[in-house]
């Protein structure tokens, strides 16, 4: 993170709005006596930031920033991350219990096509989550690092070696190393996942011929045009089972229509005409094999009178027949 620009006013010793440009500095140095408020600028960066100042001792205390002839205390702060500017801003104003946090805001400058400035965070508690998510340090990692108050340097020094540690490694990013340790860590581990399966179709393998894989070729050829035989013997089967359905279908309603028939009552002169019709089928069937004896008799007697010469014995016998 790069400071800008910061505007503070009825800030702490700062009663009247004062700015102070940053520019293109590579390094800047506060000096003055004691009290001339060198303290409270970096105390206003962090209070822009944060909403808090370390060396109140109480990160929840923002009533001891407005300056005592003020009922109200405002601090904006410009500076640029990745090469990206952005703006923070709060004011605090007294109640009667102490003091609150009227406003709080993060802006992000730069171009933008509407003209609009985006408001990344708007409130207290937002403004310093997404302070906290842009420079990857709480409130707490930052005035130990970043910003440290007098005489604090020491504790930082005393600090526990693991969280010193810690620290250091977020504060420069060198937990980068540690994600792709882990990362060649998991790459490691899958890739001797597969050698290991290589490994064991190897020795599966290890017997195998030119020869022995042109059998199973040659076999694997055979199952091709087994499976295509499979394959047309189930479409046959497939249209054998849709004309068995049209036959099921077909016996039902037969099987229904001999049901309507046998539950007709058939009445008891329809079964005498029925009765008789049958006997007179009989009677002329019979009339029909006697007629077909008679001329057959007929032909033989004609041939005979035909042979004898008396056709009018014949004429006579045809008639009585006829």
């Amino acid at each position: 993170m790069r400071p800008i620009r910061i505007e503070l006013e009825g800030f702490s010793t700062f009663k009247e709005r004062t700015v102070i440009e940053f520019g293109d500095a590579d390094l800047i140095a506060f000096v003055g006596p004691t009290g001339s408020g060198k303290s409270s600028i970096i105390d206003g960066m962090t209070f822009a930031l944060y909403g808090s100042v370390a060396r109140y001792g109480d990160a929840r205390l923002v009533a001891p920033v407005i300056h005592q002839g003020q009922n109200e205390a405002k601090v904006r702060l410009d500076f640029e991350l990745a090469g990206v500017r952005y703006v923070a801003v709060r004011v605090v104003r007294r109640t009667k219990t102490g003091a609150t946090t009227k406003e709080a805001r993060l802006e992000q400058l730069g171009d933008v096509d509407d003209g609009r400035v985006p408001v990344l965070a708007s409130g207290a508690k937002e403004l310093t989550e997404k302070v906290e998510e842009l420079l990857g340090l709480d409130f707490s990692q930052f005035t130990r690092t970043v910003v440290l108050p007098q005489g604090e340097f020491a504790d930082f020094l005393k600090d526990e070696p693991a969280n010193r540690q810690k620290l250091l490694r977020r504060l420069l990013d060198f937990e980068v190393y540690s994600r792709m340790g882990s990362l060649a860590r998991d790459v490691a581990k899958k890739a001797a996942g597969q050698a290991e399966l290589i490994e064991a179709q190897l020795t599966r393998y290890a017997d195998l011929t030119p020869g022995l894989v042109d059998e199973q070729r040659s076999r694997l050829g055979a199952l091709g045009s087994l499976a295509e035989t499979a394959r047309a013997g189930l479409d046959e089967i497939d249209r054998i089972e849709e004309r068995l359905v049209a036959l099921r279908s077909a016996v039902t309603t037969t099987d229904h229509h001999l049901a309507a028939l046998t539950a007709v009552d058939v009445p008891p002169a329809a079964r005498v005409a029925s009765d008789a019709m049958a006997s007179l089928r009989r009677e002329l069937e019979q009339n029909r094999l006697a007629v077909t004896e008679a001329r057959a008799a007929l032909a033989v007697r004609e041939a005979e009178a035909a042979v004898a010469g008396d056709a009018r014995d014949l004429e006579r016998q045809r008639s009585a027949v006829i």
